[in-house]
């Protein structure tokens, strides 16, 4: 099987796109590292409003559900995208294999960067006890680049427009849904989850890049 050109960003004539958006993602990073380290501004307070206030949706089955996401995902995420990996080198897919290697490593020294450089406690109300700094989250961050890479993997190789953008789709709601389960069990703030949604779309976005460049 031929290499996909799912998402054609790697093929692109020019890595401008992806510049703009690596920067971006970058500079959104630094904005909310630099509001949850100061400990005001409209992100805090709507960290403390979420948190006091996510307690009114809670109910015994949802609470089993997002407890078992904080259980299980971390070992099944990781063992996915490590079948992932071996599949795409299998099937001579290099170049989707390199950037779920790359995106992975750079998500993991990322993920422990941050977590020194932002030290953030969790909220005291949380469901269950989690141990490590709040921010960010791993769960979301894993969830962000295994669920990106999914569909920059497979997209292209799903036939009709409307069957693609459901299966990007589906991607981004599984995404969304095991991230917010970490608000919802109070283990982690709102922001946390933010920035895990932006670290992981930088860390991909900088993958597209080094295989454009590479291409070179």
């Amino acid at each position: 099987m031929r290499e996909k050109k799912a998402g054609d960003m790697t093929q692109a004539r020019t890595p401008l796109p992806l510049i703009v958006a690596a920067l971006a993602t970058l500079l959104i990073l630094v904005a909310i590292a630099l509001e949850v380290a100061g400990k005001q501004g409209i992100l805090f307070d709507m960290d403390l409003w979420i948190n006091q206030n996510v307690a009114n949706l809670q109910n015994p089955f949802l609470l089993i559900f997002a407890t078992e996401i904080n259980d299980y995902f971390l070992p099944i995420g990781i063992a996915f995208i490590i079948v992932l990996f071996a599949f795409m080198l299998i099937i001579k897919r290099k170049r989707s294999a390199f950037l779920i290697a790359f995106s992975s490593v750079a998500a993991i020294l990322a993920d422990y960067a941050v977590e020194i450089l932002v030290p953030r406690a969790r909220p005291d109300n949380a469901v269950i006890q989690v141990s490590g700094n709040s921010f960010p989250s791993g769960h979301a961050l894993l969830a962000t680049v295994l669920f990106l890479l999914l569909a920059i993997s497979f997209a292209g190789d799903i036939r009709g427009r409307a069957n693609r953008y459901i299966f990007i789709g589906l991607n981004l709601a599984l995404m969304i849904l095991i991230s917010l389960s970490r608000v919802y069990l109070n283990i982690h703030w709102m922001s946390d989850v933010f920035a895990s949604f932006d670290m992981g779309f930088f860390v991909v976005i900088l993958g597209l890049l080094v295989l454009r460049a590479a291409k070179k």
